[in-house]
C-alpha cells in the first residue's frame, strides 16, 4: 500500500509508519534466476560464425569471463558471462553456425 505525500496530514500514526517503511523500498534488477545470452551483433560484412566452446554445461562462470567464441572468416568474437553462476544449458553445439542475436546459452545466476 503506497500513500501520496499530500494526504499524510489525515493519516494515523500507524499509517505514517507504513509510509516510512514503504519509502525505503528499492527496486533492482533480478539477481537470481536464469538469463539467456544471445550472440552479439555481427559487422555488416559478416552474416554468421562458427561456435568454439570454452566452457561446458554445468561449469561455474564469473562475470565477464569468456564462455564461448564465435569464429568468423575475419575475427573471433568472445561471448562473456553476464554474471556469476553456472551454465544451466548450452543452446548451441561445438562447430555449429550461428547468426546475430541467436540464443547461445543460459546462465543460472547465484
Amino acid at each position: 500500500m503506497f500513500y501520496d505525500c499530500r494526504h499524510l496530514r489525515s493519516r494515523t500514526v500507524r499509517d505514517l509508519q507504513m509510509f516510512q517503511h514503504a519509502r525505503s523500498i528499492r527496486t533492482t534488477k533480478c539477481i537470481y534466476g536464469i538469463e539467456e545470452v544471445k550472440a552479439p551483433n555481427f559487422p555488416d560484412s559478416v552474416s554468421s560464425g562458427d561456435v568454439k566452446l570454452i566452457k561446458k554445461e554445468g561449469d561455474a562462470v564469473a562475470m565477464d569471463k569468456v564462455v564461448l567464441e564465435i569464429e568468423t572468416d575475419k575475427t573471433a568474437l568472445p561471448v562473456m558471462s553476464p554474471g556469476h553462476g553456472t551454465i544451466a544449458k548450452m543452446l548451441v553445439k561445438e562447430g555449429e553456425s550461428v547468426k546475430s542475436q541467436q540464443p547461445l546459452f543460459q546462465v543460472s545466476k547465484i
